[in-house]
């Protein structure tokens, strides 16, 4: 009995210890507090800090925490904007830095990371390489604060020239899109295998599996039994032809089969 009421005691003690402690006294977890505290209801009616504060220099009172203060479960950095309580100190929450006392957001390659880590998880779009987070192909960092991973094509722009991060795009009507010979495929803008000039004897198309010049027009063109799909030859389906004709059979007779079903009620 005796070793449980010494561990209530050095329970409550290091409650008080951990939760800045004030010297103010209370009455029955009722009465009223300095600012930012509050009166404890487990019988030892002590105010203490509430969560995100500390003692002030006086110690007469609570004050909000800052970077680099100590923190722990009970009382950690609740109400600082973007810090975290990180290894027992209020530091900046992950995908942010400490900037003149204030955690600001960081650019994605900025972000520190480990090749198996989590740290670029929070950020759309993006990977951990050579130690930085790095926006994924067809992402590029936005142009407010570089924090976010926004995509390429689609994306808003100025003037008429290339957007950043793909060569093979042009601004129009404020929208990044694909040059005339290039189209959209995984995010990416990929020449069309029937934009490629090629010659009768040359090789321009032999990059380019099923495909081979077109002697007349002098471009790449797809082989028999093939589709292009933007910069590669894929096979076509086999049942697409039948598809149609069948498909035309059905229109073709929609009228003799609606005739008879009226003939018939």
């Amino acid at each position: 009995m005796e070793c449980s009421c010494l561990t209530i005691i050095v329970g409550i003690v290091l409650l008080h210890i951990s939760k800045a402690a004030l010297p103010t006294g209370c009455s029955g977890g009722t009465q009223t507090c300095p600012a930012n505290s509050a009166c404890t209801a487990d019988g030892t009616d002590t105010c203490v800090c509430n969560d995100g504060f500390k003692l002030n220099s006086a110690q007469d009172g609570c004050e909000a925490k800052v970077l680099g203060d100590v923190c722990d479960s009970t009382n950690g950095c609740t109400g600082l904007s973007n810090i975290a309580c990180t290894n027992s100190k209020c530091e900046c929450a992950a995908g942010y830095a400490n900037k003149n006392s204030v955690c600001t957001k960081v650019r994605v390659s900025e972000v520190v990371c480990k090749a198996a880590g989590t740290e670029c998880d929070s950020i759309d779009h993006a990977g951990c390489e050579i130690q930085k987070c790095k926006c994924n192909t067809g992402y590029i960092e936005d142009t407010k604060d570089g924090s976010t991973c926004v995509k390429i094509i689609g994306g808003s722009c100025q003037g008429t020239a290339a957007c950043p991060g793909d060569q093979n795009t042009i601004c129009k009507n404020s929208l990044c899109v694909c040059t005339d010979d290039y189209v959209e495929k995984a995010n990416v803008c990929k020449k069309r295998v029937d934009r490629t000039i090629c010659s009768v004897k040359g090789t321009e198309c032999s990059s380019t599996d099923n495909a081979d010049c077109d002697t007349t027009a002098l471009k790449c063109k797809c082989n028999d039994g093939f589709k292009m799909n933007a910069d590669t030859c894929i096979a076509a389906e086999k049942n697409a032809g039948v598809s149609a004709t069948l498909a035309f059979i059905v229109l073709a007779l929609l009228p003799v089969i609606l005739s008879i079903k009226e003939a018939i009620m």
